[in-house]
């Protein structure tokens, strides 16, 4: 039906509840915080034209042109009876996939596709069960009259069914954002017997359209729309970003198909895709780390080569724009310590960039039209909570392989690492002025030199901060950063989760303590499989301390663990130490220590302001005694005193380790 150089318009995936892509309950979790804080809800008329950039008022002659076609009317008759009737049968599922498209080759010829359009999926989730959609009934007069405005979101909280159909809807977003190497954003159309309401999903907000009924002939006209309006999106317009190159900085190429999307091969969908970074091509291997998630930037780490051979990692995300780059950050204290000899020796401890490019959304695009409309002054929000949209670009970053932990299985190298870290954090600390806040165990790694010596490398640099901008307490520098099984617990207090907190040195030396202790009660020897092979590390079979890690924690429940481990008699900490790891015994109980001892004289401080000024309103902020230090903990968790715990290893801590960076760390 299309001429020659005509391009196919959307094909159809029918896609039922009860087989969600991924049922995990972690995954779930997300998606509810990301519903509670980045939903909002537009009129369906409006939605159209900041998604699909169509509106019914310029396309109102098409619109009756198409919904006079007998042909047409004759499909949309049976469309609806098949929505309403259910999708109890698969049989049902081809019959409407078969109707929409033969609807769509009918639109074709209605309404001929421009040639910069793309072939694309339609998906459609599809519920019979719940009344998901009878959301604009809900809503006062005065607000389903105003199209301009912001709706009231909490109406799809309540009743829960429809805060399950928006977590089910969720997880096809995940699914469809994790697909491909670079998606922007992820479009679906939910049908609720005879309604449907359009979802949008990016890194920055969770939009829905008003529900719309196809029992009405303003609800025909929206539906048909709709289509119309996906139909003449471009590839990019559809958030299928498979090519790159406008901006002539980077290009992605496919190399056959991407694999299938299975837990076995999951790893290894984008193997065999080559990216263009500048003037050099990275072959593409396996996905080292992926951050399943909507709202956020949502990190993707792939392992690669270059044209030479060469390995190297490229990380793929997408930041806060305006944010300090970790490239830039990364630069400085590589800058910093090239002009002096006496700090060349951190060159060996901070990561390398080969290279990096960010790019910016794209001014015709969705994504800059919601935020354009979501942050105008002038827009009109339905309820008290006013959402900030925050605009985000596509970073992709080229950086050097390093080694992780579990590569090496020996006590003595693994300290000097940790130790390694814990000089370099505070150079970065003392001269570039820099502050990680993101202490895992993931973000320490090692590099060999070409003697074979190892040093410990402080990697991933995307949540650090200046202290310069931790001091003018900007937005982006107040938020609580870290990964949630080893941040500290002031960052992780229920009580002040809706007051800046600023992170301090001594909540990133708190988590290297719970990196070592993770490290040394949830890890153990792997037994080569040949005498040729290095022993490597494994986690244990059955590793301490799992509710650290379960993602159905809240940070609230976090923080309460942390305070019962440090509870805990000492003998029980030995026990948990594995055996391969009893060297770093002292280690384990000295750190844990030095925290104690600072809760302590937080708690003695606190009743020492409560006993003087009393806990009411008219308490003064400020917390005597007055050489009790909040930075600190009254001096107890410091560079200082960690550098003396750490400095010599062992089980009789004969062992002296390296000391890179010369402060006072002696006894």
């Amino acid at each position: 039906m299309n001429s020659g150089n005509q391009q196919v318009g959307p094909t159809v995936e029918i896609i039922q509840f009860n087989e969600p892509p991924y049922d995990c309950e972690y995954y779930d979790e997300l998606i509810r915080e990301d519903l509670h804080s980045s939903h909002v809800m537009l009129h369906a008329e409006k939605f159209l034209e900041l998604v699909c950039d169509i509106t019914l008022s310029c396309h109102q002659n098409m619109l009756h042109r198409i919904l006079d076609n007998q042909i047409f009317r004759r499909l949309l008759t049976e469309l609806f009876a098949e929505c309403d009737a259910g999708l109890d049968e698969p049989a049902l599922d081809e019959s409407i996939a078969s109707l929409y498209d033969r609807g769509l080759e009918l639109l074709d010829v209605l309404d001929p596709l421009p040639c910069n359009a793309s072939a694309a999926t339609l998906t459609c989730c599809v519920d019979t069960e719940n009344d998901l959609c009878d959301t604009e009934a809900e809503l006062p007069s005065h607000q389903s009259q105003d199209r301009s405005s912001v709706l009231r979101d909490e109406v799809l909280f309540s009743p829960a069914a429809r805060i399950t159909a928006q977590v089910q809807c969720g997880r096809y977003a995940i699914a469809e954002l994790s697909k491909t190497l670079l998606r922007s954003h992820v479009i679906l159309t939910l049908f609720d017997h005879d309604s449907f309401q359009m979802h949008y999903y990016d890194r920055g907000v969770i939009a829905v359209s008003s529900a719309v009924s196809l029992s009405s002939c303003e609800g025909q006209e929206l539906f048909i729309l709709m289509l119309m309006g996906l139909r003449r999106l471009t590839s990019k317009g559809l958030g299928q970003w498979n090519v790159l190159d406008e901006s002539q900085k980077f290009d992605l190429e496919l190399s056959g198909n991407i694999l299938e999307d299975s837990s076995k091969e999951r790893r290894r969908i984008f193997h065999g895709m080559t990216l263009r970074v500048g003037a050099e091509t990275y072959t593409l291997q396996e996905i080292l780390f992926r951050q399943p998630e909507i709202v956020g930037p949502a990190t993707c780490v792939v392992a690669a080569k270059d044209r030479n051979g060469n390995e190297v990692v490229l990380k793929i995300s997408c930041p806060v724009e305006g944010q300090q780059s970790e490239v830039d950050l990364i630069e400085q204290a590589r800058a910093y310590a090239s002009h002096d000899d006496g700090h060349k020796w951190v060159l060996m401890h901070l990561p390398r960039v080969i290279a990096s490019v960010d790019i910016a959304p794209d001014p015709e695009s969705a994504y800059h039209r919601l935020c354009e409309f979501l942050n105008n002054k002038d827009t009109k929000w339905a309820g008290k909570r006013k959402l900030s949209y925050e605009s985000r670009v596509l970073r992709i970053t080229v950086v050097e392989k390093l080694h992780t932990l579990l590569t090496i299985a020996s006590p003595s190298t693994h300290a000097q690492i940790f130790f390694d870290v814990l000089q370099t954090h505070k150079w970065l600390y003392d001269h570039p002025r820099i502050l990680h806040r993101d202490i895992s165990i993931n973000n320490i790694m090692f590099r060999v030199d070409e003697h074979g010596n190892y040093f410990g490398v402080l990697n991933d640099f995307d949540l650090a901060s200046l202290r310069a901008d931790l001091d003018s307490r900007t937005p982006i520098s107040m938020r609580r950063t870290g990964t949630p099984p080893f941040m500290a617990m002031d960052l992780q207090n229920p009580y002040t989760q809706n007051v800046d907190v600023k992170h301090l040195y001594r909540h990133d030396l708190e988590s290297l303590f719970y990196v070592i202790l993770m490290f040394v009660v949830r890890h153990k020897v792997k037994t080569p499989p040949t005498d040729d092979e290095h022993a490597r590390l494994q986690l244990d079979d059955h590793p301490a301390l799992e509710c650290w890690f379960d993602p159905t924690k809240s940070w609230g429940d976090l923080q309460a663990i942390k305070i019962t481990f440090f509870l805990k008699f000492s003998e029980h900490i030995k026990k948990m130490i594995k055996p391969d790891f009893k060297a770093f015994e002292n280690w384990v109980l000295w750190l844990r220590r030095l925290i104690s001892l600072g809760l302590a004289a937080k708690r003695e401080a606190e009743h020492a302001k409560s006993a003087l000024f009393g806990d009411g309103p008219d308490a003064p902020p400020t917390s005597p005694p007055r050489d009790y230090c909040e930075e600190t903990l009254g001096d107890c968790i410091t560079y200082k005193t960690f550098g003396r715990a750490m400095l010599d290893f062992g089980e009789d801590s004969k062992e002296r380790l390296k000391i890179r960076y010369r402060y006072d760390i002696r006894v």
